[in-house]
């Protein structure tokens, strides 16, 4: 999948949801698959797609920062040490797409545009959410609306607004705000 139309994998995702397939294939199809790293392909690699929204631990920033000050060139030299974790797991934002009524292309979209979002933490961090039983589920309490990065927060992992240069480049490419 090299070039993806706006809205097409949200359609696809409608019609896995509406399909009368099994609950487990359905969730096999969209948590393992769709909703791991396909939602917006090979960001990096093609330069049409807006990029993935990314947040950074405070962590995550100074390894980041230490990487590059010490040469790193790709993307993967610069996440050295970081972990991808998603703000919300992949599970929950399964079952919130099921809790749509009449579900529509633009409704997934506007769901995975505020729940599918990539935290660049440090592998320490990463450990404090499996500590903490946070691994999969988001706090007690926790629903659709509320601050999707309390999870984050109850581990003690602290976001900062920033993004590296890069990155806010292709965002002002595609007149994302940040």
């Amino acid at each position: 999948m090299s070039k993806i139309e706006k809205g097409e994998l949200a359609r696809v995702i409608c019609d896995v949801i509406k399909s009368d397939w099994s609950f487990d294939m359905k969730k096999n199809i969209l948590v393992k698959q769709m909703l791991w790293s396909r939602y917006r392909p090979r960001t990096y690699q093609n330069k049409d797609l807006p990029p993935d929204p990314i947040w950074f631990s405070r962590g995550a920033k100074k390894i980041y920062l230490k990487n590059v000050k010490n040469g790193a060139a790709t993307a993967s030299e610069r996440a050295k040490g970081l972990i991808q974790e998603h703000l919300v797991p992949r599970t929950i934002i399964f079952n919130e797409l099921l809790k749509i009524k009449r579900i529509t292309p633009k409704k997934v979209d506007d769901l995975l545009g505020e729940l599918l979002i990539i935290v660049l933490v440090t592998k320490d961090e990463d450990r404090k959410l499996d500590k903490i039983g946070l691994r999969s589920k988001m706090p007690e309490g926790w629903c659709y609306g509320d601050d999707p990065f309390q999870r984050h927060e109850a581990a003690g992992i602290v976001k900062v607004d920033w993004i590296p240069e890069i990155l806010a480049e292709r965002y002002s490419e595609h007149e994302i705000e940040y």
